[in-house]
């Protein structure tokens, strides 16, 4: 599998809303944090917004369950710009993802970083 790491990472992500079926989610923001878990001291953080390949994803619905809007990301680094940073955060790490985080959405991240046990 790969190297283990001792640290904690909590990561979080928010993405677009979709308003028809087969749209799918896009990724607009991700942020990670480190914790050491013997003293649970932040060791690192990271955190960005993420503009998508198409703004107008972002509807009104979108923007009201998160508060991002297409000015807001419209300058933000894309995925494939931070996808080593994320990489290098979760590389090596179990990771226990969130109930309320969609699954397709969470594998579709975890292909991107070339996660190959998913």
């Amino acid at each position: 599998m790969g190297e283990e790491r001792s640290e904690i990472v909590f990561f979080d992500v928010e993405t677009s809303v979709p308003t028809r079926a087969g749209q799918g989610f896009a990724l607009l923001e991700f942020g990670a944090i480190l914790v050491c878990p013997r003293t649970l001291t932040e060791l690192r953080d990271y955190s960005t917004l993420v503009r998508p390949a198409n703004l107008s994803v972002i509807t009104p619905l979108s923007e009201r369950c998160n508060g991002i809007n297409a000015a807001a990301v419209s300058a933000a680094p894309t995925f494939a710009d931070i996808a080593h940073l994320v990489y290098d955060l979760l590389h090596g790490f179990f990771l226990l993802l969130s109930l309320s985080l969609s699954l397709s959405l969470s594998l579709s991240l975890l292909k991107l970083i070339n996660c190959s046990e998913f």
